[in-house]
Order: C-alpha cells, then structure tokens, then sequence
C-alpha cells in the first residue's frame, strides 16, 4: 500500500529457460523501460535443469513520461509555499510562445595556429607520408625506417631550437617548454606562453628559472577563471549541459552526494526537460540512494515552482545531452535556461576529447547561458594543460573535476595554484 500522492511501481515475476529467454520475455511484456530489481537462477521442476527468475518493476510514470514526482520534502522550516502542488501538476495544452530570438552567430573560424607550431606540424606530415610508404613494403627496408626515426628526432630538435631563437626564448627553457607540452598544452599555445614571458621580462637573458617559472604562472592565472564554488550548498540552480556520454549525469549525482555528505545539506536532484525514461530513471535511482527529492520539470509551470523552490534549496537539474552542432535544440535550451534567472550552468566535457572538440562545445553552450564549464574523466587523461587551455581560449570559469568513477570522492573543486603546481611541477597529481 502506497500514501497518497507517491508513485507506484508495479512488481512482476518473470521466468524462463535462459537469461536471453528472460530478457525478451521481460521486454515483450512490460516494454523497454522495465526496470529488473534481481535476477537468479534456480533449479527446474526436473533433476539437472534450471531456470532464470527475475523479479521486474515497472514504474508507470517512467513509461508514460508524464508525471513530475517530488519526495521527501525538505524539513518543514526550508519548505516553500504550497511546494506539494508540484505532484500533481495539470497537463494543460501549451500556450502560444513567442518565437525565440535567434541565438548569437557563433564564430566558427578555425583556431590561429602559430607559426612555429605549423612547421612542426608540416614536418611531421611529411615524414608520416614517408613512413606509410615505407610500411607497405611490410618490412623490407627496416634500415631505411631506423634512418627516417634518427631523421625526424635530428629536424624537431633543430627545428626547436631555430624556433626558440626566432621567438628569443633561450634554450635554457626548452625543459620548460617539454612540461608544458607533457602536461597537455599544444605546442602552438605552449609557444606563446613562453613568447609572452619573455615579453613581461622585457627580453632579459639572465633570468633565474625560478623567476622565468613565477612570471609563466602569473601569465597563465590571468587568463584562467576558477568558479568560486565555495557556497554551492546554498539556494539555487545547477545544471549541467552538454553533449552525449559526457558524464553529466554522474557529475549532477556527485555534486549532490557532495552537498550531502561533505555539507551536510539536502539538494533536490532532478532532471531538466527529459527526453528519455532510463535518463530519469537513472537519476531517480541515485535520488533515492541518497535519500534526497527527486523533480522532472517539463511545463512551463513546472518551471514556475522550480524558481520558486531555488529561492529555499538547491536544485541540481540534468539534461539531455545535445550535440553543439544542432542549432534546433540550442536554441530550444536557450529559451528554457532563460526562464531560469540565477542558474548556474556548468557546459560538461571530457578531458579525452580533442582540444577542437572541447572548444567548439564550449562555444556552443555558452551561446545558450553557460558561464561556467566541469571537466570529466581526469583520470583516463590526467593532462591539466587541456584544462588551463580550454579556460583561457573560451574565457569561461572552471567549476568541478572529476578524476574518476566513485562518488562523491572524485569530484574536484579545483584550485588554480594546484593546477599550475601540476603542469610546473610534473610529480604532483592534477587532483591532489
């Protein structure tokens, strides 16, 4: 028996021969969206022989996609007016929208590679044609391959030092140079990173390491923003965008397990304009594992009551992920961001990406309201050099890391003096 008011879930026993058997049958009679609670095998009605059971839970408003759910309401001294009117919200036929202003024209030019990084780039296209004509003769000339090996090592470091001449850099700071191109930098932005140092020390070749260092740091931390995240336990919207298989919804579920245990707060976690039943009931599970509120917002009125509900809580909202290059749903999450005043919107990458791809995602959510941007799977690609650079070519501010799967313990609230630490100082951990 259920109080009135909360979901329900409807409780089957499916049986079958084989767990492939289980699985169709599972799918032919309650849907895709069924939800399998446990599985086992027990022995059959013969000797020798056994059977698969699975108990499975089908969650009608997960089918229907229909129902907003909030549960366990916070403590009654932080609960907003009448906030239990957004169990039961009608499902009133849309009014006429006003058509959303278009969004600003996105600067789609590639990015300005510098000089002495496309040379490299145009030796190293040389040899690999080179060395794909060499590997077709499956082996025959390895000589000639351990030659064309010597060759390219012999022109980088030429070619280096000719550039570095070019750019009055002293050789002396190629050690520099290599940590940054180590820790992720592309050559063409290491390259002007250290040109820039040599500008603010007016050329002058006598400068200690240590100094050279310290003058690279304050270059680096004026064109990089770190979020201040200190208070993202109070009143307020989070929500995080981007892009498919991202891991928004482990950050979203991280940042609530955080506020949780680390702040002993109680964040509402919930799901922004869903489009598919396993996304919410994902979300739903790791609510209920929590023991936290759970909400979709899907009306216009829905809306309503969540700006109404940030005034006493944080929410922390995901979304469905969304491809920079659709303009359509861009612009769809536009006008829903801006009837959200306040939001803090974190554009969601993975620090496996491509550095084009990091920065054409960053351009695009931060044409629909993005200001801030969190950085996944740190641990796949520890390189704290594609953060920095990200930071400073999209302008916006870093809020979270996550250095892995566990939550809430990867979730980083990143300092720049450590990550600055952990490009200058390769032995320390971008996490630590």
């Amino acid at each position: 028996m259920t109080r009135e008011g909360e979901p329900t879930m409807h409780v089957q026993v499916i049986k079958a021969q084989s767990r492939r058997k289980l699985l169709s049958e599972t799918r032919r009679l309650l849907g895709p969206d069924a939800l399998i609670l446990s599985v086992r095998k027990e022995p059959g009605s013969k000797p020798g022989e056994f059977e698969w059971e699975a108990v499975v839970g089908m969650d009608p408003n997960d089918g229907e996609l229909a129902t907003n759910v909030v549960k366990k309401l916070p403590v009654p001294d932080q609960r907003p007016p009448r906030l239990e009117l957004i169990t039961d919200v009608p499902r009133e036929a849309p009014a006429p929208a006003p058509k959303p202003a278009p969004a600003p024209k996105r600067d789609l030019s590639p990015v300005v590679i510098h000089p002495a990084a496309q040379k490299l780039m145009e030796v190293r296209s040389n040899l690999t044609q080179e060395l794909g004509a060499v590997l077709e003769t499956r082996g025959q000339n390895s000589d000639g391959l351990l030659r064309m090996g010597q060759r390219l090592a012999q022109l980088e470091s030429d070619l280096l030092t000719s550039l570095m001449q070019e750019l009055d850099i002293p050789i002396r700071f190629v050690p520099v140079l290599r940590d940054l191109y180590s820790s992720g930098y592309p050559e063409g932005e290491a390259l002007r990173l250290l040109s820039m140092v040599r500008h603010h020390t007016d050329g002058d070749n006598d400068i200690e390491m240590a100094r050279f260092k310290s003058c690279l740091r304050k270059v680096i931390r004026r064109e990089v923003k770190v979020a201040d995240t200190e208070n993202d336990n109070k009143p307020g919207v989070s929500i995080f965008v981007g892009s498919s298989g991202v891991g928004k919804s482990a950050m979203a579920a991280k940042l609530a397990a955080d506020l949780r245990v680390t702040k002993d707060a109680r964040p509402v976690l919930g799901v922004l304009k869903p489009n598919r039943a396993i996304g919410v009931a994902l979300m739903r599970r790791y609510a209920d594992c929590l023991d936290l509120d759970f909400v979709q917002i899907r009306t216009r009125l829905q809306l309503e009551h969540l700006v109404e509900m940030a005034k006493h809580t944080r929410v922390i909202l995901d979304t469905p992920g969304i491809s920079p290059f659709d303009e359509g749903r861009l612009r769809s999450l536009r006008k829903t961001l801006d009837a959200i005043p306040n939001a803090d919107v974190h554009t969601v990458v993975s620090n496996s990406m491509g550095q084009t791809d990091v920065l054409c995602a960053l351009d695009a959510f931060g044409h629909v309201g993005a200001d801030q941007f969190a950085v996944t799977r740190l641990d796949e690609a520890p390189y704290p050099g594609r953060v920095l650079t990200a930071a400073a070519r999209s302008g916006l501010s870093l809020s979270y890391l996550s250095n892995g799967t566990q939550i809430p313990d990867d979730l980083v609230r990143p300092r720049l003096k450590k990550l600055l630490s952990s490009v200058l100082e390769p032995k320390r951990a971008i996490a630590s």
